[in-house]
């Protein structure tokens, strides 16, 4: 397990000798080797000639045209989710680069020192501590050389496209590819994966390093602790103290040399962390969710919100989203890497913290007076535990590790559906968030809409369908149905414990080929029928299907309501913008509405709705479709086209 070692410590077969050491050490040796960076010195003129010509080929042009890709990214969400989150991964990587070069002769001596004589196991329980301790980092480092070479290897996907994508960035020097040039294709895109499967070699080593000495400062701590609870009697306190504070203030010193070492990458790092995975946890979303409705069933006819689900609901997976794996494997990488200083961090504090529990158990008052006064000073001395950091601002320990992970999700979760608005009583600005209806709120949804929608919305109003109980029973069966199919969506205010609904849209999926039924759908209420029928009929006028032949699908929804409370403040554009993200998750290019109100016509232009049919109160009144009483002019059919995401 350990190498072979002089009286003095020095190694007796060379001055660099790594093969007895564990399989994580060699792998990072074998890496710098490669990768150039392994600094032996002196260095043969061999070695260095390959070194220079590694290094501009594969780590300075790379990330050249890396750099430079910045600038040629057709709009600024490539910019953000193509680019910038890999730089922010490269610059790490060269940082790591740097300590695992110029400081290769102070990471040997401490790994040297992690098996000093001194701290091999003595009997039987420090054999089975030294062997639990040495495993845990070949586990952990293990799953994270497999988490590297997953994300980096699920690149090859890439080549599942028709259109010739590259699988990190698009630009290289002018050099056309594509079906035309299918050669240059596959040499840019060797090289682009090779490139990155090194620099994930270089990253993932000097993590195995930090992983390997932290966990072998942990096991060395507990050793300690077994050695000093085993203290009972003043002749064996004569005998080991000495040895032992000297073992502590080894311990000690490694780990103030590794914080100093590592202290410039784990700081850059945990600062770019929560950005990378914040963008790739957004990337992966608008691939992984895409739905593919089907129908087999009858001729082609504008289907509404009331046709029945298509018989063949389905989640179908194509090759674009066989391409999110490439970035949920990517953030898995990102997160061990996080995990690993802070798991084996958290161990130094821990164990640095029971080791003075140790001292405290050992059989003191059986000491003489002086011995207890020495182990009074170790005390004090172990009154403050080992506690590694980045820059005095990150620390190597669990909890921080969780606060990345919580500030990705904040920020992924307003990157998706959050805005800020004002507050209804206040000029403050409050956190609003868009989501999907929980299911233990489709009631307090129903009773939202009976309640608002059925009392403010022109024609409901007017039909005085609030007042209707039969109305009001077969609009709350539809909207249960509607919320059901899960893709109506809520607004509400963050931060709110009661979780107010500040807003609804009851969303649903149109799809071609799905007929409605022979009787036009019958409601016991004739308010309700006379309102769905004006509506089936601006719909059949828009004849979307036909307008847009190659859409299967469109978005729609049955009642857009803004809680009183909440309105004048700009939410309802805000709900309505919510359609652009969810239809691109589905795959749809097309969302449809009829508005009936100024109060979501006007939010509806300003998303980008357009008028696909218009039709005055008046003349539908002579169509058959008199509202008594209405007092607003237009109804209108309203299209929106999503372009699909770049």
């Amino acid at each position: 397990m350990q190498p072979e070692s002089g009286p003095q410590g020095t190694f007796s077969r060379g001055k660099y000798h790594w093969e007895d050491f564990i399989h994580p050490i060699r792998y990072t040796v074998w890496t710098w080797k490669i990768c150039g960076l392994y600094n032996e010195k002196p260095q043969g003129a061999l070695y260095r000639a390959y070194r220079y010509a590694f290094s501009i080929t594969i780590m300075l042009v790379y990330l050249f045209t890396l750099s430079l890709n910045m600038f040629v990214m057709q709009t600024f969400e490539q910019l953000v989710l193509y680019i910038m989150y890999i730089m922010f991964t490269e610059i790490v990587m060269v940082m790591k680069a740097f300590i695992a070069y110029y400081n290769f002769d102070q990471i040997y001596d401490l790994y040297h020192g992690t098996v000093a004589d001194a701290f091999q196991p003595k009997d039987e329980l420090e054999q089975k501590l030294y062997r639990a301790g040495v495993g845990e980092i070949k586990y952990y480092s293990y799953l994270y050389v497999l988490a590297g070479n997953l994300a980096v290897g699920s690149s090859l996907l890439y080549l599942l496209h028709t259109d010739y994508r590259m699988p990190y960035f698009p630009w290289m020097f002018g050099i056309e590819y594509g079906p035309e040039a299918r050669l240059n294709y596959g040499l840019i895109f060797g090289y682009q994966v090779l490139g990155m499967y090194f620099h994930m070699l270089v990253t993932v080593a000097v993590d195995v390093q930090l992983c390997y000495l932290l966990g072998m400062i942990s096991m060395h701590l507990d050793l300690l602790e077994k050695r000093f609870r085993m203290l009972s009697t003043s002749e064996q306190f004569q005998q080991s103290f000495v040895e032992l504070v000297h073992q502590y203030e080894t311990v000690h010193r490694m780990v103030r040399e590794v914080q100093q070492l590592y202290s410039p990458a784990f700081f850059a790092q945990f600062s770019a962390s929560g950005l990378v995975i914040c963008a790739t946890a957004f990337k992966a979303s608008t691939m992984v969710c895409r739905k593919e409705f089907r129908s087999d069933s009858g001729p082609d006819r504008a289907p509404f919100l009331f046709s029945p689900p298509a018989p063949n609901l389905s989640l179908q997976i194509n090759v674009y989203e066989l391409t999110a794996i490439q970035n949920l494997l990517y953030m898995l990488a990102m997160m061990f890497q996080m995990f690993l200083p802070c798991r084996f961090g958290n161990e130094v504090t821990r164990k640095s913290n029971a080791l003075r529990t140790a001292v405290y158990s050992s059989h003191w008052y059986g000491m003489r007076l002086q011995d207890r006064k020495f182990l009074l000073m170790l005390l004090q001395r172990m009154n403050k535990p080992f506690t590694l950091k980045g820059y005095h601002f990150f620390n190597y320990n669990l909890p921080a590790y969780t606060t990345v992970p919580k500030a990705s999700w904040t920020g992924f979760y307003r990157l998706l559906s959050g805005f800020t608005g004002r507050a209804p009583d206040t000029p403050d600005l409050v956190n609003y968030v868009v989501q999907d209806v929980p299911e233990d709120r489709f009631e307090d949804c129903i009773q939202h809409m009976c309640r608002y929608f059925l009392r403010d919305e022109p024609i409901c109003r007017c039909l005085q369908l609030a007042d209707d109980r039969i109305a009001t029973a077969e609009f709350s069966a539809i909207w249960r149905r509607v919320l059901e199919r899960r893709c109506a969506v809520v607004c509400f205010r963050e931060g709110d414990d009661d979780e107010e609904i500040v807003g609804l849209n009851m969303l649903n999926v149109v799809s071609r080929g799905v007929p409605l039924p022979s009787d036009q759908r019958q409601f016991r209420s004739a308010g309700l029928q006379l309102m769905h029928d004006s509506t089936i009929h601006m719909t059949e006028r828009g004849q979307l299907f036909g307008r847009f032949p190659l859409e299967q699908h469109f978005l729609s929804a049955w009642g857009l309501s803004v809680h009183p409370r909440f309105r004048g403040l700009g939410l309802a554009k805000e709900i309505l913008r919510a359609r652009i993200p969810l239809c691109r998750a589905m795959g749809f290019r097309l969302s449809a509405t009829v508005f009936s109100h100024p109060g979501s016509q006007i939010p509806a232009a300003r998303v980008g709705f357009r008028d696909a049919v218009v039709e005055k109160f008046s003349d539908l009144a002579e169509q058959g479709f008199a509202i008594p009483g209405i007092t607003v002019e237009y109804n209108k059919l309203m299209v929106l086209e999503v372009c699909p995401e770049k």
